[in-house]
């Protein structure tokens, strides 16, 4: 496979009570150069959304969750092709409050393919 394009579905393991925002995008970046020096035209990558569940990552919190995650979505916009995922929490969320129900694999869905539709 040889794809032009590359969207990438960020989601909420690579955040820990001990992470860095900007260790995380530093890598996103270094992820983003690879990909374009194999000849990838575009990269995309899609922003960290809210989770509910914290039970497997000691220390980590919803605030401290929270606030990585908004703070790596920010710095994505400004250098990176950057997809909003429009799922709701809870609401577009499967009972762990990690995982995406139905209703939140469709919204997934309509926002990922959002930026290549566009008319």
């Amino acid at each position: 496979m040889n794809p032009d394009i590359v969207a990438i579905q960020l989601r909420g393991n690579d955040i820990a009570a001990t992470s860095s925002p900007n260790d995380i995008f530093q890598t996103l970046l270094e992820l983003q150069t690879d990909l374009q020096t194999a000849d990838i035209k575009e990269v995309y990558f899609a922003g960290k959304v809210a989770r509910g569940n914290f039970g497997k990552s000691p220390g980590l919190t919803a605030t401290s969750f929270d606030k990585q995650r908004n703070k790596i979505n920010r710095l994505m916009k400004t250098r990176l092709n950057y997809i909003k995922l429009r799922v709701k929490f809870q609401q577009d969320y499967d009972r762990d409050l990690v995982h995406f129900n139905n209703s939140g694999l469709r919204t997934q869905f309509l926002s990922l393919r959002r930026p290549f539709f566009r008319c």
